[in-house]
């Protein structure tokens, strides 16, 4: 796990110059990084209630609705995919 979590914490950043304009880099990189802080503060309590509650096996159907909200952000948010350059 930390391996894995090493090498994501990695590409988030490197990957910032390949998705965004220049002039977006530092807002990208300050989002990154409060996530990560959000995660780390925040993580460890919900589990910890998760944990005390007896109920842990819930944190990942909790996932579920966190998840397809972020799809439906990240569709609503990206430009349409243009077709026409894809090879």
């Amino acid at each position: 796990q930390g391996l894995g979590g090493g090498m994501l914490l990695a590409l988030c950043y490197s990957m910032i110059q390949l998705v965004f304009e220049e002039r977006l880099w530092p807002r990208a990189m300050a989002l990154v990084s409060g996530m990560w802080g959000v995660a780390t503060l925040v993580g460890p309590a919900v589990g910890g209630v998760f944990a005390e509650l007896d109920a842990w096996r819930y944190a990942f159907g909790a996932m579920v609705p966190v998840s397809l909200a972020y799809i439906a952000l990240t569709h609503r948010a990206l430009p349409p995919r243009d077709n026409a350059t894809d090879s």
